[in-house]
C-alpha cells in the first residue's frame, strides 16, 4: 500500500528493476519477491520487524555480518 501516485509508483519499481538488472540480477519481478520474502510462514526465508530469523535454530542474524565473518 502505498499513498503514491500510480505513475510515481510505476517509475519507482521500473528503477528497482533497472538496478536489479544492472548488479546482474536475474529475477524476473523484484517487487514480488520484496512483498513474498517478509511473510514469516515461508520456511528459511523469514523477514520480520527484529530481522532475519533462522527458523531452524530460531536466531535472529544479520546475513552481511554472517558473510563476512565466515
Amino acid at each position: 500500500m502505498t499513498d503514491e501516485d500510480p505513475k510515481t509508483l510505476v517509475a519507482a519499481e521500473s528503477e528497482l528493476h533497472e538496478a536489479v538488472q544492472v548488479l546482474g540480477g536475474t529475477v524476473p519481478n523484484p517487487m514480488f519477491y520484496m512483498c513474498f520474502l517478509p511473510i514469516t510462514a515461508v520456511p528459511d526465508l523469514p523477514i520480520t520487524d527484529v530481522g532475519n530469523v533462522d527458523y531452524v535454530t530460531l536466531k535472529i542474524f544479520d546475513p552481511i555480518t554472517e558473510l563476512i565473518s565466515e
